[in-house]
């Protein structure tokens, strides 16, 4: 074998050092979930500590949990305006479903937890005792 299909053989195989807050991000990200899923099952702990790391195991925990049907409707309506990094707009949509049912807040809280934009979350909590 050639020095290049050896290293091509190698990168395909076998894990490369990287930063797991980036590397996490980037598949949460992409959308790979199965491979995120995977990838978060190979770190360490102390690998495991960062935001980013914690927001991806988050992130998948949420999508699997069972809810009924008018909590799943808010989870889908939120992971498809999330995945666009659109905030704001998430944060409305959870404002939304609070307003028509006081029942879904707790949900739209742990939703809106996922979102890296931690001032702006925080904003939105200060905004949300108000109804």
């Amino acid at each position: 074998m050639s020095a290049n299909a050896i290293r091509a053989f190698l990168e395909q195989h076998l894990p490369a050092q990287r930063d797991p807050e980036v590397h996490a991000e980037m598949l949460l990200g992409a959308g790979q979930l199965d491979e995120l899923s995977a990838y978060l099952q190979t770190l360490k702990d102390e690998q495991s500590r960062g935001p980013g790391v914690q927001r991806a195991r988050s992130w998948l925990s949420m999508m699997a949990l069972p809810l009924d049907a008018q909590e799943n409707d808010l989870r889908v309506a939120f992971f498809e305006i999330a995945r666009s990094g659109h905030w704001q707009r998430a944060l409305e949509v959870l404002s939304g479903a609070i307003q028509s049912d006081p029942q879904l807040r707790p949900l739209a809280v742990a939703l809106a937890d996922l979102i890296p934009d931690r001032g702006r979350v925080a904003e939105w909590r200060r905004a949300l005792r108000k109804f």
